[in-house]
């Protein structure tokens, strides 16, 4: 499938309130620009039926591309491989991202502690799908060593999901209540690989039949033609067109967002010479190997 941008909409909403409302804003501003969306994390509608209308845009937007979202805790349950499936069938999702939040895990009160086999439960996932599979950090950025290893078994699309954005420790920090929570998601506020450097790694150490999206603080159109230049095949807002989604339950302040977003890309490839995004990668490699 081929996209008007190289533009993603990360996965960003899943069981609060104004979860439908946004998922639906983003889904229609998604379709009419014709770029991918991700869905928040579906483990609350797993474990309830009724919330799992919040995720359900294809009903609306029968064309959307649509990325499922599941934990790498509940991948390694007894149902882990059922739970995908049914995360995709939920919502006729193209493809599913398995999010990797382990520190996040640790932080967290009622996280999980236990990540044993998750390579393992990986390989098995990507044997039995038929539709795309998407290894996506939040946060703290994919290494080298993981992106390699997890070519070895198979996986062929990586979100390196880099520090610079949101810090999911530091939001464990604001939730918790007791003080120990609160330092510690503290603490590790800043922890990870930022989205550059986990992008680079990822690039250099993944075959090139591979699939590399960039998120983790991208702001403006031309923080994507930096990662592009950088490698990657996807960028990944949330951020921007969270907020523009909240101003209003009309598209107009997304599709806005995007277009500015878009224009900020274009603007920055003219004034680099670049006349695509290969080129715009090219320059950057031709340069570095002249360094």
């Amino acid at each position: 499938r081929r996209f008007s941008h190289p533009f993603l909409i990360t996965g960003m909403t899943g069981g609060v309130q104004r979860a439908s409302e946004i998922n639906n804003v983003l889904a229609e501003a998604a379709s009419s620009f014709d770029i991918p969306m991700g869905v928040g994390s579906q483990r609350i509608a797993l474990e309830n039926d009724e919330i799992a209308e919040i995720f359900k845009m294809k009903k609306r937007y029968p064309n959307l591309f649509l990325i499922a979202n599941l934990g790498i805790s509940q991948l390694l349950s007894k149902q882990g491989l059922h739970q995908a499936q049914h995360a995709i069938d939920m919502i006729d999702a193209d493809a599913i991202a398995i999010h990797i939040n382990i520190l996040q895990e640790l932080v967290q009160v009622e996280g999980d502690r236990h990540f044993s086999g998750s390579f393992a439960a990986i390989a098995n996932l990507v044997k039995s799908l038929s539709r795309p599979l998407i290894i996506k950090e939040v946060g703290c950025g994919l290494d080298a060593k993981t992106v390699s290893r997890l070519t070895e078994i198979g996986v062929r699309c990586f979100d390196v999901g880099g520090s610079g954005g949101t810090s999911w420790s530091f939001i464990e920090a604001k939730r918790g209540l007791d003080p120990l929570t609160m330092r510690i998601g503290t603490c590790f506020r800043d922890w990870g690989t930022n989205t550059a450097t986990a992008l680079l790694q990822a690039k250099s150490h993944a075959p090139k039949d591979c699939t590399i999206i960039a998120t983790g603080g991208i702001r403006s159109g031309l923080d994507a033609a930096k990662a592009v230049s950088c490698g990657a095949d996807m960028v990944g807002f949330g951020l921007p067109l969270m907020r523009a989604a909240l101003k209003s339950t009309d598209r107009n302040e997304v599709t806005c967002e995007l277009e500015a977003l878009s224009l900020e890309l274009k603007i920055s490839m003219f004034c680099s010479g670049a006349l695509s995004l290969d080129e715009l990668y090219s320059a950057k490699h031709q340069l570095d190997s002249r360094e």
